[in-house]
């Protein structure tokens, strides 16, 4: 059966709704129809099959597909390969050679086979589910301010550095280092963020920011987010991570946050096997593909 390739229009808004609905059941009923209105509006690229849409994959100006625009119809997973072939064929004649996508976990499958690779997982915890007990030991965790900027400074690209290593191969410039010190001063000064240091021996060993998570399609509406979590290497394995976890979460029930939020790089080994002990599970990924179009001899 030929697939034709062609644009959402207003007859589609049904249909959908419902993918939306099913691709992120956790969203609130007028988040889903907000983001239906807008793929129609913005003609996103659909497949259909006599007529009937039967995929949906709409991106941005940088060949960016959001969560929530890679769509496909039950039964119809495959069709997203058809509509990927079309749409890519114009980001690589305008210049666009990484190509990126936000699934759900579990629909993976057709873009790994596309030469896609997993390079962010993004997770929920049920808070009243996760563990809250952190292994005795000289590590003590306080929520901090302004006060202690110097730690904040100090301890503000562990992450990155990390990231930068194999396997991950992460790498900023100094000149983003710089930005990202100065963003300290505006973090502990903040009253939305909230910053945990743990201490270990008295020696500042690590930290975690926390803040109400945003609204959207990605995440459970009244989610408190884990933005940053972040351990001196010679603290990991010693308690620290754990102490910061338990504190995080114990916050997260004494605010009333139903759900918990977090998302790492998958080849980052330390978060990836971290994390998940901790009841979170992906629910979405964030997938790449870089196309070398160097001649091959």
């Amino acid at each position: 059966m030929t697939i034709e390739i062609t644009t959402a229009g207003s007859d589609d808004l049904g249909i959908l709704t419902d993918l939306l609905a099913a691709a992120a059941p956790w969203a609130a009923a007028d988040t889903v129809q907000e983001h239906a209105g807008a793929l129609v509006l913005a003609e996103t690229p659909v497949a259909r099959r006599k007529g009937e849409l039967t995929a949906v994959l709409g991106a941005d100006s940088n060949a960016t597909a959001h969560f929530g625009s890679v769509l496909a119809a039950p039964g119809h997973e495959a069709d997203l390969a058809d509509l990927y072939a079309a749409v890519a064929e114009v980001w690589v004649e305008s210049g666009l050679t990484t190509h990126t996508v936000y699934v759900p976990a579990g629909a993976e499958a057709v873009w790994f086979d596309l030469s896609f690779g997993r390079q962010q997982a993004f997770a929920t915890a049920t808070v009243a589910d996760m563990p809250t007990d952190a292994p005795a030991g000289p590590v003590t965790v306080a929520r901090v301010g302004p006060e202690a900027l110097a730690d904040g400074i100090s301890l503000g690209d562990i992450i990155s550095r990390h990231q930068a290593l194999s396997p991950v191969f992460s790498r900023a410039t100094e000149a983003w280092y710089e930005q990202l010190r100065d963003a300290w001063v505006e973090v502990l000064a903040s009253t939305e963020t909230r910053t945990f240091l743990a201490r270990r021996d008295g020696e500042a060993a690590g930290l975690l920011l926390s803040e109400a998570a945003g609204t959207g399609l990605l995440f459970p509406p009244g989610s408190v987010e884990l933005r940053v979590a972040a351990v001196r290497a010679d603290g990991r394995g010693a308690g620290v991570g754990s102490a910061l976890a338990a504190a995080f979460i114990a916050d997260a029930r004494e605010q009333g946050a139903e759900h918990a939020v977090a998302d790492w790089r998958t080849a980052n080994l330390l978060a990836s096997r971290f994390w998940p002990r901790w009841g979170f599970r992906p629910v979405a990924y964030r997938l790449v593909r870089t196309i070398d179009l160097t001649p091959f001899a």
